[in-house]
């Protein structure tokens, strides 16, 4: 039988130690990460305007706003931390009003996003900053006639997209402007046979908490 020195028995022991110490160390980090992860959550108010021109016109100016407009409230959590990204799901909620081209509609909109926000930006220090894509669904109360003007067709259920960019300032992160871009289509005839929709410019007050 191989007999083990007294000196081996205590450095083998204080080896284990140390990596039970680590290993308690890392897990009470991942149990903090992971309610910090699930208690985060993210209030924002929005308002913003309908454009009649593509989503790919919204990046080269000048951009044609419309006198249609969107008020709305959203509500989101951070699911998962994916390296320097988050998945977050969103529940968003609005209310559209004003005349498009002389023809005036009221309507809600109701939408379930998922969104995968970057959030390590290399200004960071300067400015606490992120951008967000997601996609989801939108159903609204009633047929937009906005949408049946520009496209030709558009139905209550559709499919939504948001690209979003926030700004904070470091000391206080868990106040964000943030400007969106909000668009609701059938996804080239994939979504009920519709081959376009709206988009809306948003500005937003975020609260993370």
């Amino acid at each position: 039988m191989r007999t083990l020195h007294r000196g081996a028995v205590v450095g083998l022991c204080a080896v284990l130690a140390l990596l039970a110490g680590a290993a308690g160390a890392w897990a009470q980090d991942a149990e903090e990460e992971r309610r910090r992860k699930a208690d985060t959550v993210t209030v924002a108010a929005w308002g913003g305007w309908l454009s009649a021109e593509g989503f790919r016109e919204w990046f080269i100016p000048p951009i044609e706003m419309e006198d249609h407009y969107l008020a709305g409230l959203s509500l989101a959590r951070e699911l998962a931390l994916l390296g320097d990204f988050t998945l977050e799901a969103e529940l968003f909620g609005a209310h559209h009003w004003g005349p498009f081209r002389g023809d005036a509609q009221e309507y809600q909109e109701l939408a379930g996003l998922g969104l995968l926000r970057w959030r390590n930006l290399p200004w960071d220090e300067t400015v606490d900053a992120s951008i967000a894509f997601g996609l989801g669904v939108s159903a609204v109360s009633e047929e937009p006639e906005h949408e049946r003007r520009i496209n030709g067709a558009t139905d209550q259920a559709l499919c939504a997209m948001v690209l979003e960019f926030t700004a904070a300032l470091p000391g206080r992160p868990d106040w964000e402007l943030a400007f969106r871009v909000h668009h609701r289509s059938g996804v080239w005839g994939l979504v009920n046979d519709v081959k376009g929709g709206s988009n809306y410019l948003l500005l937003g007050l975020k609260h993370r908490f």
